[in-house]
């Protein structure tokens, strides 16, 4: 076991593909298929996620990862999958018993150690051994490992070390934030999702055109801006009278924006109102949204 402050371990004698730097899991059940299995076809073409998948099990990828995955390039080595990520990135090399740098790859870097973290998980790693060329990359890995909830057995910094604080503020970070209560929604957004179901709901040809226009009023202008006014149109909007319920939120709208004075509707009914001809001219309160 590595000590505090001590230099990173040498290589294992046997090399699980963690020479270049890297984090080795626990051994694979079973006696290892021959030529590690990873003969045939150097290059697959299959995606990446698919062929770690396949190859490892990892099915618990989580989405940042799959999301990388994505334009990554797949091909097979001697030892195992290198995953080849664009953009000048580390190549991975994922092994039956390890994770890390590819040949010729560059040095281990913070993105590559948050990789190399998050296919530890997928893997269902709970505890690796981390092994690098530098006490940097060796703090790089063992603060990816930290944030994936993964135990590292071979190293722990010491407590005034800066990879030690920076993992200390990150929990205390973590905690405040837990301890804080859900953020609010977002009063406007909240408002315009709700005018669009009323829209797709309105019976009332008169009740349709006035809820599109306040839509159109809501989104060019942000006339709800705190939770207290949604909450006054959603409560007027839940009205069984549809038109009682217009005529209750322009008044909300009106009240909570001085100087707007959007028209009430009048008491006609439905059948009447889409039957009667239609003389008065287009909105001037905004453009409607399309249906």
């Amino acid at each position: 076991m590595t000590e505090p402050n001590q230099p990173p371990q040498q290589p294992p004698a046997q090399d699980d593909g963690t020479r270049n730097g890297g984090m080795s899991g626990p051994p694979p059940e079973g006696p290892p298929a021959q030529d590690g299995g990873f003969g045939g076809s150097r290059y697959l073409t299959k995606s990446a996620a698919d062929a770690l998948r396949d190859q490892f099990g990892m099915t618990n990828m989580d989405p940042h990862l799959q999301e990388m995955l994505k334009a990554a390039k797949v091909r097979k080595d001697k030892q195992g999958l290198i995953v080849d990520f664009p953009g000048g990135h580390s190549s991975i090399l994922a092994s039956n018993s390890g994770i890390g740098l590819a040949d010729n790859s560059k040095p281990v870097d913070e993105q590559a150690a948050e990789t190399m973290a998050a296919m530890a998980k997928a893997r269902g790693w709970d505890s690796v051994g981390i092994n690098a060329k530098t006490p940097a990359e060796r703090d790089l890995l063992w603060i990816a490992a930290q944030r994936e909830g993964i135990k590292v057995t071979n190293y722990e910094p010491a407590p005034d070390s800066d990879v030690a604080k920076t993992w200390k503020q990150e929990q205390a970070g973590h905690k405040v934030s837990e301890a804080q209560p859900a953020p609010e929604g977002n009063p406007q957004l909240d408002t315009l999702k709700l005018l669009q179901e009323k829209i797709a709901k309105a019976d009332d040809p008169s009740v349709r055109t006035g809820l599109k226009n306040v839509f159109a009023r809501v989104q060019n202008d942000g006339l709800v801006n705190d939770p207290q006014t949604f909450d006054a149109v959603k409560q007027a909007l839940g009205n069984e009278n549809a038109r009682e319920g217009f005529n209750q939120m322009v008044g909300v709208l009106n009240k909570a924006n001085p100087g707007l004075n959007f028209p009430a509707l009048g008491d006609a009914s439905p059948a009447a109102a889409a039957a009667a001809p239609q003389t008065r001219g287009p909105s001037r309160t905004g453009a409607a949204m399309n249906s």
